[in-house]
Parts: structure tokens; sequence; C-alpha cells
């Protein structure tokens, strides 16, 4: 702290605590001068959480390289800062919870934001949606607070602070012929109309010629007439390549049989090259 807190506090006062801020750097978390904190401006607050650029780039880095499992991040990061020598470790947040805000205002920022642009302007010139392919899941959406569980009873869902109509129950993906994430966006419901007005908010309307081919877990011809009028060159639907071993098996009482073994063998060469 001696090193650290630049300019050094009043000798005489040892109420500290309000002059001092814990800030995570790329070399560790140090406690710094509350005034030194407010005119430098690399340095950030979250919450109660101060870090700076070099510590961001961090943490973006380990996040993709771990594929968001904060754990592993977490694990990273202080293995890292550890063999660099940081006295300072144990400082870290160690719950997961502490560390979403974070990671939500670092990829939220705008540098970020700039180069995720350039990300899926690069993915439309190399034709990514001409093959889609779109699943809901609705585990990220059942602790949003204000709305109840879909699987409540109607009366309940109805006197939540968001009914039926307004509840976001699913999270829709939507993912490119190389398995890109092109678009993710809380829906009502998997129908065909919400399903449909996901996909127009989602993809600009300069590129949604590309697209020629779409997967999903339950096609149907409603879903496919709903499409052609976003998707004017849309030739095919059909089930994706997770879902179709699991309706193979389902076929078969739901057990694992030597034919859907090959062919979860053949839909996995799928998702290492692209459909078409």
């Amino acid at each position: 702290m001696r090193s650290t807190v630049r300019p050094a506090l009043d000798g005489n006062n040892n109420n500290i605590d309000r002059g001092i801020r814990l800030v995570l750097t790329a070399n560790g978390p140090e406690y710094h001068n509350i005034d030194t904190i407010i005119a430098n401006s690399d340095c950030r607050r979250v919450r109660n959480l101060y870090y700076t650029r070099e510590f961001a780039e961090l943490v973006r880095t380990e996040t993709l390289l771990s594929r968001i499992r904060m754990r592993s991040v977490i694990i990273r990061i202080i293995a890292r800062m550890t063999q660099d020598g940081s006295c300072g470790v144990r400082l870290l947040p160690t719950k997961v919870a502490y560390w979403w805000p974070l990671v939500e205002d670092i990829f939220g920022s705008d540098v970020v934001a700039a180069k995720s642009d350039l990300i899926m302007k690069m993915y439309f010139d190399n034709q990514e949606l001409a093959a889609i392919s779109v699943d809901g899941t609705f585990r990220c959406c059942l602790s949003i607070a204000g709305q109840s569980s879909f699987r409540a009873p109607r009366e309940e869902r109805e006197r939540a602070a968001f009914g039926d109509a307004e509840a976001l129950r699913r999270v829709l993906t939507v993912r490119g012929r190389t398995g890109a994430v092109i678009d993710m966006r809380a829906v009502r419901s998997e129908a065909s109309s919400d399903i449909t007005e996901a996909l127009t908010a989602g993809i600009p309307t300069k590129y949604r010629n590309q697209v020629l081919h779409y997967k999903c877990d339950n096609p149907t011809s409603e879903l496919f007439s709903q499409l052609q009028k976003v998707f004017p060159k849309l030739q095919s639907m059909s089930l994706d390549c997770v879902h179709l071993p699991i309706v193979y098996e389902n076929a078969m009482w739901k057990k694992r049989s030597a034919g859907s073994i090959v062919l979860r063998q053949i839909m996995a060469k799928f998702h290492k090259r692209p459909s078409i």
C-alpha cells in the first residue's frame, strides 16, 4: 500500500478507508489514492469495483479463451498474476456473481462493440448467412425478475409484473454456416411469428438475401412460409445437426443404437466444416 497509494495520505489521520480504493490492474489488485483514481481516465468503476484498461483487456482475452466459463477465467487470471509475483492476488473477487457486471461492462464498451462490428462485417462479406441454424433455450430466462416461470399456472403468470404477453421466456441463438454466432436475443416464445420478428430485428436487411438454407429443431410449413417473407431466396428447411440424431433416437425408444452412433458421427462433420 505504501508503494501504490500516491500521493501518500495524511499520517496524522487513522481513518484511511475513505481515502483509498481497491483497483484491479493487470499486475494484480492494488490500493490507490481516491484522488488519483478520479483524475485517471484509464480507471473505470463498475458498482464497487475499480479496474484499469489493461485489466479489462486481460479479462476480455481470458474470457474468450475460456469460452465464458467464469470459474476458468478466475483461475487463469489468478495463476497469471501469481506467476508475475503479485502480492495482492487474494484480493480478487472469488464469486462468479461479482465478475458478471465487470464482464458486461467490458464487452458492452464502445471499443469492443466496434471490434464486433468489424467481425460481423467480415462474416457477412464471406457469405456466413448462406446456411443458418436457429435454436432457443429457456434456462437463461428463468431468473429474470418480474416474470413467473412458464411452468407456473396461468393465473400466477398473469399476476406477475410481466404477464404472458410481455414475458421473455426464450433466448434465440442464430448461428452461421461455420458455427459463428450471428445474433442472440430474448423472445416471448418459439412461435413462427416471434422467430420471424427476432430474425428481422437481428439480421440487417441488406444481408437477408444470403440466407438459402434454414436449420432448426422444429421445421414446419407455417414457419417456412413466414420465413420466405424475411429471406426472399430461402430454398430449404431441415432439422439441425444436433436434433436430427435426437429425433432418430426418439424413434428407437430413446436408446442409443449403432445407427444413431453412425448418424452422430456424420452430423459431427457439419460442425467442423461449412454446411455448403
